[in-house]
C-alpha cells in the first residue's frame, strides 16, 4: 500500500503513536482518542457534541468512551459543590494510558 503525504501547515496534531497502535482498541476509539488528543488543553465537550462531528450516535459514542477508559486513556473525576454533592464529572483524556490492574499493556 502507498503512502501519499499532504504538504503541512498549522492545522496539523503531534501526539504519541501507543493509542493508534493498541491492539486493544477498537477503530472507533482510535479515532476518538487521535480527535480528542487534537484539541488544546483544558478543551471540553460533551456527549452531545462528540456525536455531531461524526456520524455515531450517541450510543457508539458513549460505547468508544468507555473503551478508553477501560484501557487507561481517559479517567473520570468527581467535580463537588462545597456540601460534597457531585455536580458533574469531568474527563481526562491521555496519550500512554494510566496502568490498569485488569490489562498487561505497557
Amino acid at each position: 500500500m502507498a503512502i501519499i503525504r499532504v504538504e503541512k501547515k498549522s492545522n496539523y496534531v503531534v501526539m504519541d503513536k501507543t493509542g493508534l497502535e493498541d491492539d486493544r482498541l477498537s477503530f472507533k476509539a482510535k479515532g476518538m482518542l487521535a480527535y480528542l488528543l487534537g484539541k488544546p488543553d483544558n478543551w471540553s465537550a460533551r456527549i452531545s457534541h462528540l456525536q455531531t462531528v461524526g456520524t455515531d450516535g450517541e450510543t457508539a459514542v458513549k460505547s468508544g468512551l468507555k473503551e478508553l477508559e477501560k484501557y487507561g486513556y481517559l479517567k473520570k473525576y468527581p467535580v463537588r459543590d462545597e456540601k460534597g454533592r457531585i455536580e458533574e464529572w469531568e474527563s481526562i483524556i491521555r496519550e500512554i494510558p494510566e496502568s490498569c490492574p485488569e490489562v498487561d499493556f505497557p
